[in-house]
């Protein structure tokens, strides 16, 4: 994997190998400071990737608070579930739950 991003290297830290239940590599750019993941053969993952795109297509403001949040949560130290705390993931949920909450009505609540 390093190989393949060495020439983004520059820009991404070297990868971290996470051995969970589907192995994961963590990256992050050295100028934002975003964290992202890859892992590979991970049909669930294929598919909440899939409805979380969807999402940020049909409402363009989705990215934007997602980033928002994410950034303050690691501000606050809560944003990493090797510690016990949340998961990326689960604070994308908790964005779109809020969303289409009756307070906000951005998405239907299917």
């Amino acid at each position: 994997i390093h190989i393949i991003f060495y020439p983004s290297a520059g820009y991404i830290e070297r990868p971290q190998l996470i051995r969970a239940k589907v192995p994961i590599v963590k990256f992050r750019d050295k100028v934002s400071c975003v964290e992202f993941d890859l892992n590979v053969n991970n049909i669930v993952g294929i598919r909440n990737t899939f409805l979380l795109r969807t999402y940020a297509y049909l409402e363009n403001r989705v990215r934007p608070l997602v980033l928002v949040i994410k950034k303050w949560a690691s501000h606050h130290e809560i944003n990493d579930a090797s510690r016990g705390t949340l998961s990326s993931y689960s604070l994308v949920l908790m964005v779109l739950h809020y969303l289409q909450s009756k307070y906000c009505g951005v998405f239907p609540n299917f």
